[in-house]
């Protein structure tokens, strides 16, 4: 649930900017299926840390990687590595960063330059993981959950896993 609120919570955030609106369907559907998965890696990354938890966990706590605790995905090892290293794993460079609300108020211009440099060096990881969240995905959607459309809004799924949706005008 807090998946599909995070990820249209990023649609409605790239609807606030200017240009977005003067853009075709189709490259509103370009951008959000490029940025979409690496901002859902981005907050919880940030709620989690927020809540000194070392792997990734909802505002309320919840931590996804219990539910590939239960045997349904346990008997699965390839969900099992994927889901340790997208939920546990991928936590390191957030808990080494220890993002904040007030970045740069507190650190000054000196440190807060290299505050900034080393933020930029989580980009490359948000995008790598997004990308590895978009396989998660793609992987229990075909092989895992056969009725995963009932549990996921089908459009979300499209656009995490790239999967083809055109409009025209």
């Amino acid at each position: 649930m807090f998946m599909a609120m995070d990820l249209l919570s990023v649609f409605e955030i790239g609807k606030t900017f200017s240009f977005f609106e003067q853009l075709d369907i189709n490259d509103k559907i370009a951008l959000c299926s490029n940025i979409a998965m690496p901002l859902y890696v981005l907050c919880n990354g940030f709620y989690s840390v927020q809540q000194n938890c070392d792997v990734f966990c909802t505002p309320n706590g919840l931590m996804p990687i219990y539910f590939f605790a239960n045997s349904y995905f346990n008997q699965d090892s390839v969900a099992m590595g994927m889901g340790d290293k997208l939920l546990c794993k991928a936590m390191e460079p957030f808990v080494r960063l220890k993002l904040s609300t007030e970045e740069f108020i507190n650190y000054g211009p000196p440190a807060g330059a290299l505050r900034y440099v080393e933020l930029m060096g989580l980009i490359e990881c948000l995008f790598n993981k997004g990308a590895q969240h978009r396989q998660l995905i793609t992987y229990v959607s075909n092989v895992l959950c056969k009725d995963f459309d009932r549990v996921f809004p089908p459009v979300l799924a499209k656009i995490c896993t790239r999967d083809t949706m055109q409009f025209i005008k």
